[in-house]
């Protein structure tokens, strides 16, 4: 909540946005609509943050929802820098 009032910066206030770390404990636990929730609500504000379209996409992935996963990554694939690394879940 605090971190959502922080008025924009370079660099950032904070290295890792709050809501990618909730989003991806919550897919680590297992709750992946809880995740799901949090993802989408992150990607209001940074609608082309490529760690929360990944986590979006794992999170309903995990859900057996493919098809909106597939919708997803289309998106992921927009955002991301094909030069960069390719993301995992261990790494986040």
């Amino acid at each position: 909540e605090r971190q959502s009032k922080l008025e924009y910066d370079e660099p950032p206030p904070w290295y890792a946005p709050v809501a990618q770390r909730q989003g991806f404990t919550r897919l680590r636990a297992g709750k992946h609509g809880e995740a799901e929730t949090i993802f989408r609500d992150a990607l209001a504000g940074r609608p082309r943050d490529g760690r929360l379209l990944f986590g979006l996409a794992q999170s309903l992935r995990a859900q057996g929802r493919e098809g909106d996963a597939n919708l997803v990554e289309q998106r992921l694939a927009a955002a991301w820098d094909e030069s960069a690394r390719a993301l995992r879940l261990d790494d986040l």
